[in-house]
């Protein structure tokens, strides 16, 4: 897993450090709710021009893990062969 905050858009470190520190204890908080299969490089890249608050970056973070489950998710027994009678 990789955090990107740009010097761009933000000059101060303080601020960028404040975003990275949010972005990864919301993804440690809600990592365990991933069911992908196999392993993932992750790169998260903040792009919002505001320094949002650490329960709006939660919640985007909880869209991004059920998008990742929905691309990428383990298949369900009902999706897999079928099985021999």
């Amino acid at each position: 897993m990789m955090v990107s905050v740009p010097k761009k858009s933000f000059k101060r470190a303080v601020k960028r450090n404040l975003l990275k520190r949010r972005i990864r204890e919301s993804w440690r908080r809600q990592k365990h709710l991933l069911t992908a299969e196999g392993n993932l490089d992750i790169l998260f890249m903040y792009s919002v021009k505001d320094v949002l608050s650490y329960d709006e970056i939660y919640a985007a973070m909880g869209q991004i893990i059920e998008a990742l489950n929905v691309r990428f998710g383990a298949k369900s027994p009902a999706e897999g062969t079928p099985e021999e009678v």
